[in-house]
Order: structure tokens, then C-alpha cells, then sequence
């Protein structure tokens, strides 16, 4: 951990942090490490470093961040969203959708 930012790297295995997030999410929880304000990044088997969404103590969703670099993904991830700026969707295509068209 590294301030506000958790950094999971996924080392393959049983559990995949993309493909089971809500898990690993709830594990981390069990243990104690509170969610507000800290946000949770993950490094996947590619090395791209992605976002587990957590909102209210519960998983949202992931994304990729489009970095290889933690520090640019740290950096990413604790930027805030101008209040005009719509909610994050979850899942791929609205997450594409939403970078793309803006809405």
C-alpha cells in the first residue's frame, strides 16, 4: 500500500483480480483495509495496470488505466472528476462508451 492507493499485482493462479474482483475486493474488506478514501489498483498478467471500483464498501466494476507504469496508474486513479462529468459506468462497453462519446 502506498497512501491512498492500494497496488494488487495479479501473479495468475486460481483468482484473476480483472475477472474476480468482487472477491478479492471483500477479502481485503474482511482484513480490515478500509475502502474511503483509498482506491485499489491491480496489475494484470499483460502488465497493465487497471482500477477495482469501490463504491460505499462494495465492488463497482474495473478498468484499465492504459498504463504500464504504476506511477502514471497511481496518478490516474487519484485525479478527481470535474462535477460535470458523469459517474463512471462499469463494464467494458460502458466504460468505452463513456470515453468515447462522453456520455
Amino acid at each position: 500500500m502506498q497512501g491512498h492507493v492500494a497496488c494488487i499485482v495479479d501473479h495468475g493462479g486460481k483468482v484473476s483480480v480483472a475477472s474476480d474482483g468482487a472477491t478479492i475486493i471483500h477479502s481485503l474488506l474482511s482484513e480490515g483495509i478500509t475502502p474511503a478514501p483509498r482506491k485499489f489498483i491491480y496489475r494484470n498478467l499483460e502488465g497493465e495496470w487497471g482500477e477495482l471500483i469501490v463504491r460505499e464498501g462494495k465492488f463497482q466494476g474495473s478498468r484499465l488505466l492504459g498504463t504500464r507504469l504504476a506511477s502514471e496508474a497511481k496518478a490516474i486513479v487519484q485525479q478527481p472528476f470535474a462535477p460535470s462529468q458523469p459517474e463512471r459506468p462499469s463494464g467494458a462497453w460502458g466504460l468505452l462508451r463513456w470515453l468515447v462519446l462522453g456520455d
